[in-house]
């Protein structure tokens, strides 16, 4: 009898073990199915939230590394990319007529004939400029030569392929000997216009007032750009226009102020010698050529000549 009862007592407690141990297994699946729901759910808010533009502190941001890419152009500044223009303090060889080689050229001057001629309002010359489908020449050629004035009149600039080569200064050549001391304020000479032509500067020089206090003024000259010396300088009172116009070998400027002769020369572009003059009523300001005609500009008359052969 007591064996019996042993006996269904330990069957008992197998049958409670059985049952607790079916009950920690059904827990455990339960709670691995409820973690992966949890993860599940991490997961799609995370993408939710990467979608929106916002990072979980719980991501890892994974970037990839790209090779930097290497310039091959150098950025630095070698002797050889900074060239410095020549800098050159011209010299006045004489106040007079000069010249350094004597050149027998042949040049002949143009014939001129009065075209037309009207008195003008002095203060029009827009106008004139406008009615007449005018504009000054340019001072470049086809060997890609440029100049201009630059410090007031002191230094001419030339240009080759657009860069600055040559810096030519002209002081020497602002105060004549002589002057009249007491008019300096008024004589200071200055380069008024410049233009290249094969391979040679041209440039006009003088003041702005009467000839008497510095006679030694308004002139033209013209100097090599092979080695910058100065070829030839002409006689002095022949050009005090604003500016002048080379055609062939002519160079055709105006001289002439208050109380003083009035002329359009017409100057050996190869000698610097005068060959003809023309006379003006008035001094010159500007001289233009167009369709085998200068139109001349001057301070109350214009002027329109025939340039004949």
């Amino acid at each position: 009898m007591k064996k019996k009862l042993v006996t269904a007592f330990m069957f008992s407690i197998l049958l409670l073990l059985s049952a607790c141990g079916k009950q920690e297994v059904s827990n455990d699946s339960q709670n691995e199915e409820a973690v992966s729901v949890v993860e599940t759910e991490t997961t799609d808010n995370a993408a939710e939230s990467e979608s929106e533009g916002e990072v979980s502190e719980s991501e890892t941001i994974e970037t990839e590394y790209v090779e930097p890419i290497e310039n091959t152009e150098s950025t630095e500044m070698t002797d050889d990319t900074i060239t410095e223009p020549l800098f050159i303090r011209m010299e006045n060889p004489s106040w007079e007529y000069y010249t350094a080689e004597s050149v027998v050229s042949g040049t002949k001057p143009f014939g001129i004939k009065l075209f037309e001629e009207s008195a003008n309002e002095i203060i029009d010359t827009d106008a004139w400029f406008e009615k007449n489908e005018l504009q000054l020449t340019g001072n470049s050629n086809e060997e890609e030569y440029g100049c201009y004035i630059d410090y007031d009149g002191v230094i001419v600039c030339i240009t080759k392929g657009g860069e600055v080569i040559a810096e030519l200064e002209f002081s020497e050549f602002m105060y004549a000997p002589d002057l009249v001391e007491e008019d300096r304020d008024f004589v200071d000479e200055k380069v008024r216009d410049a233009k290249i032509r094969n391979g040679v500067l041209y440039v006009s020089i003088s003041h702005l007032t009467y000839a008497e206090s510095a006679p030694s003024n308004a002139y033209i000259m013209a100097i090599s750009l092979e080695d910058y010396n100065i070829i030839w300088k002409s006689e002095p009172l022949v050009c005090n226009s604003y500016n002048f116009e080379i055609v062939d070998d002519i160079i055709f400027t105006g001289y002439g102020f208050t109380a003083e002769p009035d002329y359009l020369f017409q100057i050996d572009r190869l000698t610097g010698t005068v060959l003809e003059k023309y006379k003006l009523k008035s001094s010159a300001d500007y001289i233009i050529c167009k369709d085998d005609k200068l139109y001349v500009r001057t301070y109350d008359t214009d002027y329109v000549l025939e340039m004949q052969k």
